[in-house]
């Protein structure tokens, strides 16, 4: 069992500052980045193999928004990553919308601040979006190439199990019952039935004041999101998303689409 809440910021050594500070909350732990700034910044991954291509890119970015003068914090789910499995089978996402608003208190709390910014790609973008009314103190929301449809999602991981599984020349994984792993990485079905129920379009209430909307430069799909939430009341600023087509092909040849990502960072 990982070890209370309360007791959970460990002090980074000097020549380990772009990974920030390990901490631990409950089930599941991350990196916080301290920073002296008055908003602190809640970063939200994606999951599966998307979240694998992208994790130095989040350190990256993580190491960018703290040298700007925000602190932040960026974890993984339960269940993901170096977080400690469920005890049973996961029942949807519940779990995960727990962690979101368990970290974002830590967050707060940690920081001394009453405002947040909350910055997520691909699922962990859809969480930020969905979550942030209800989070409170939000001041502004970034998405990333945002999972907006979930059933259409669904089917992108069947696609892209089969490539990745070609390209790397393995057989289907044999312990994989719904056809959506991808190197190995699998989504139990109460997750995917779950996520595949998700739409954006149903939104009904503006995430935060202020939402940049990085999107992805070979489908329109970010630009409606981002008509829909300007139509929520939103300021909505957009900014394409260079690099994420190449960044999301193999992990072990990922690098950090650099100029983006300082703009994202001068932007929360």
């Amino acid at each position: 069992e990982y070890i209370p809440v309360t007791d959970t910021v460990a002090t980074p050594a000097p020549d380990g500052a772009a990974f920030g500070a390990p901490v631990t909350l409950g089930r599941f732990g991350g990196f916080y980045h301290p920073a002296g700034g008055a908003l602190a910044v809640l970063m939200l991954s994606p999951i599966g193999f998307e979240e694998m291509c992208v994790r130095s890119t989040w350190r990256t970015l993580a190491t960018l928004i703290a040298g700007a003068g925000l602190p932040c914090l960026r974890f993984d789910y339960p269940g993901t990553g170096d977080a400690l499995d469920p005890p049973g089978e996961p029942d949807g996402i519940e779990d995960w919308k727990d962690a979101v608003r368990l970290a974002a208190a830590w967050l707060k709390r940690t920081a001394g601040v009453e405002e947040i910014a909350l910055v997520g790609q691909g699922f962990g973008a859809t969480l930020a979006l969905q979550l942030a009314p209800e989070i409170g103190g939000v001041r502004a929301v970034v998405s990333m190439a945002a999972v907006d449809n979930g059933r259409h999602y669904l089917r992108e991981l069947s696609a892209w199990s089969r490539i990745v599984t070609d390209s790397i020349g393995i057989g289907r994984d044999p312990a994989d019952d719904t056809g959506l792993a991808v190197a190995g990485l699998s989504l139990p079905p109460a997750r995917a039935a779950a996520i595949k129920a998700i739409r954006l379009e149903t939104l009904t209430t503006s995430p935060a004041a202020d939402v940049l909307v990085v999107g992805r430069m070979m489908s329109d799909r970010d630009s409606v999101l981002a008509d829909r939430l300007a139509g929520l009341g939103a300021s909505v600023s957009r900014q394409g998303f260079e690099g994420y087509e190449t960044l999301l092909t193999d992990p072990t040849q990922a690098r950090p689409p650099l100029p983006a990502l300082e703009r994202i960072a001068s932007c929360v």
